[in-house]
């Protein structure tokens, strides 16, 4: 059995919220100190701050790399989507017999198989035309959802479990519905062994023809990249207003900053440091 196809919806990115810094402020300060550091020469490590009028050059090439880390990962994100695009109308859709439980995009979903698609994110179904797995009630209600995939893995092992299965019943008429139950499981997912891995084997090919996981993993090397650059500012001392502020502006972009900038304990206390030092910067 073919898998099916058509064109399908990924499950959108969560959205996170930026935290309120003067960014123009803060790049204007860091945009001061970098041009003062090709005019003004390297400060000893005895002169102190206020004796020197430039930046810690080891910082600002640190940020410089930072940058240049940053714009690598945003390419190698848009080169993905960019393949997601190309490859969105030959990625096969699960076949309606493979589908099991429903909302497994949902954070409370139960665990298992979700569907997904080229680019390994949630795939959202259209259930207008899922007539077998949904009545009409439930499709109305849920326009579109992600489901669990049945596995040929998991169609072997609920073959193997049917067929040691022993049909019980206080009659003979609950013996007899139960073992036709039995028969029906049995050959339902004797059936499903061969439409999963034909499922399975068209996916595979198109990952490797697609080159997804390259993409992925140029992705992923880009973000190591930028930590180990961020890593990397946090160990350097800053000289002026404007280095404080490259090292808060890492700080504040960590995702841990956002959730902790309300919390009462040391990481809220941290945070809002922070932001009181990019405000302070920003003002100045």
């Amino acid at each position: 059995m073919e898998p099916e196809t058509a064109n399908i919806k990924s499950a959108k990115a969560p959205t996170t919220r930026e935290p309120a810094i003067n960014r123009r402020s803060l790049l204007t300060g860091i945009a001061a100190a970098s041009a003062s550091v090709a005019v003004v020469a390297t400060p000893s490590p005895a002169k102190s701050a206020a004796a020197s009028n430039a930046e810690n050059p080891e910082l600002l090439q640190a940020h410089a790399e930072l940058l240049a880390a940053r714009a690598e990962h945003e390419q190698a994100k848009a080169a993905l989507e960019w393949l997601v695009a190309e490859w969105r109308h030959l990625w096969p859709l699960a076949p309606e017999d493979l589908l099991a439980g429903a909302n497994a995009h949902s954070p409370y979903g139960s665990g298992g198989n979700p569907e997904r698609d080229i680019a390994s994110r949630f795939l959202l179904r259209d259930t207008s035309v899922l007539t077998k797995r949904f009545n009409a009630k439930r499709r109305a209600k849920a326009e579109e959802t992600c489901f669990h995939v049945i596995t040929s893995e998991d169609a072997q092992e609920r073959l193997a479990s049917w067929k040691k299965c022993t049909p019980t019943g206080r009659t003979e008429k609950s013996l007899a519905r139960h073992r036709a139950h039995r028969e029906d499981m049995i050959r339902k997912y004797r059936g499903l062994i061969p439409v999963a891995k034909a499922y399975e084997a068209e996916i595979a090919r198109l990952r490797v023809a697609s080159g997804v996981d390259a993409a992925k993993d140029r992705i992923w090397n880009t973000e190591v990249k930028v930590d180990r650059a961020a890593s990397k500012i946090s160990r350097i001392p800053a000289f002026t207003p404007a280095g404080l502020a490259i090292k808060g502006e890492v700080l504040a972009g960590n995702p841990v900053f956002a959730s902790a900038i309300g919390d009462l304990g040391f990481f809220g206390d941290a945070a809002r440091f922070i932001q009181s030092v990019l405000d302070m910067v920003g003002r100045a």
